[in-house]
């Protein structure tokens, strides 16, 4: 379970997934809501070591 914003508690299923920047995949974890009504949100816990990553490879 976690929070939405508005405090009430939305449950969720994690699940490893493979997205691709460019030409360069990489494996995150992501939260799929059990409920079709919650918007598409982008998590902190493992995309910012994927920009963090694709920026070097970028550069």
């Amino acid at each position: 379970m976690v929070t939405g914003v508005g405090g009430e508690e939305i449950k969720i299923f994690i699940h490893k997934i493979t997205v691709r920047i460019g030409d360069e995949e990489f494996e995150i974890r992501a939260g799929f809501a059990e409920r079709e009504n919650i918007p598409y949100l982008l998590g902190r816990t493992d995309i910012l070591n994927v920009s963090t990553s694709f920026s070097k490879v970028t550069r």
